[in-house]
């Protein structure tokens, strides 16, 4: 799973150096096929992945335990790197308001916010003791349906069935799972380059979140997101096991160990970019093999300074749990 982690957060890296570097976040960027084909699932699946993991957390540790390691390893991390993000934009304008430090830390991070918000429904299933499919069936329209626009909310509640997903599968025998979908591959690949041929603007998340009353188009980038996260997994697994299996990178498997610390520096980094450069510079330059090999250069450097960072026991602690 490490190794699907790890392709996941660079297809982040890449996906925002299209959006915010390459387009410099203008409307066309929803148009890319390339973006559009990493947007279509790569959060979804990361937050399934996330629900896995929350699963067998659950099983080996207690809600109290979970939700202070959630804390520490999580919220804290987050909460030092969306100050360190206006302490830095705030020497850039030469301004220090805390209102702008809670637009920082409310815009930042969604993902976080979601894997935080779905961890704590997690918790109150566990100690309430209706963790069962009837409990999370039954929360998935509930989670849609409440009316709360804070705190990326909209696009929150969006990816929760995804994380239901996850949380499910872990319940059962994950490699029975890939085995019986093999005899379907091709099937699976072909409906999801469909979706993805008629995947409409008004379909990304950010556009249209989840929403009782956005039904057909909220079903079907669902449908979308299941079809093109298996398509992912099961490419993945088929590399692993014909070429890599044998001969992994360590450092691909650390890479998957560092997701979160990753996802930290990248978001620092394109957040000071949003806010000081896209203004100052916003002629469009994009091309998509210059965003591939900018979204390397840019990997390397967030995975080399997380290295740096690490190395002081004290900055390791607070910046990445």
């Amino acid at each position: 799973m490490d190794l699907v982690k790890a392709i996941l957060i660079y297809l982040v890296i890449l996906g925002h150096s299209i959006q915010l570097i390459g387009y410099k976040s203008t409307a066309p960027f929803w148009d890319d096929s390339l973006f559009k084909a990493i947007y279509s699932f790569h959060m979804q699946l990361f937050i399934a992945i996330s629900g896995y993991f929350t699963y067998f957390s659950l099983a080996k540790k207690s809600i109290l335990n979970f939700l202070k390691d959630r804390f520490c390893n999580t919220f804290i991390p987050m909460l030092a790197w969306c100050v360190l993000a206006f302490l830095v934009q705030s020497l850039i304008f030469k301004t220090f308001s805390f209102t702008d430090l809670f637009s920082v830390i409310e815009l930042n991070y969604w993902f976080i916010w979601a894997l935080l918000l779905f961890s704590f429904i997690t918790c109150c299933a566990k100690k309430l003791k209706v963790d069962n499919i009837y409990f999370w069936l039954i929360s998935i329209p509930i989670v849609i349906s409440i009316p709360f626009d804070m705190f990326w909310y909209p696009w929150i509640k969006s990816i929760y069935s995804y994380f239901v997903i996850g949380y499910l599968v872990a319940k059962v025998d994950l490699s029975t799972i890939i085995i019986k979908l093999k005899k379907y591959n091709t099937l699976i690949f072909s409906a999801s380059i469909i979706c993805f041929i008629i995947y409409p603007q008004n379909a990304f998340l950010y556009i249209t979140p989840s929403s009782i009353f956005e039904i057909k188009i909220s079903a079907f980038r669902f449908i979308t997101g299941c079809l093109c996260s298996i398509s992912f997994l099961l490419f993945v697994y088929f590399i692993y096991t014909k070429l890599l299996k044998q001969n992994i990178n360590s450092l691909l498997l650390d890479i998957g160990s560092k997701t979160l610390s990753l996802y930290l520096v990248q978001g620092l980094f394109f957040y000071i970019y949003t806010v000081t450069i896209i203004p100052r510079y916003p002629k469009v330059l994009h091309n998509n093999f210059f965003s591939f090999l900018l979204s390397i250069i840019l990997f390397s450097t967030f995975y080399f300074t997380i290295f740096l960072l690490n190395k002081n026991k004290g900055l390791k602690k607070i910046l990445f749990g």
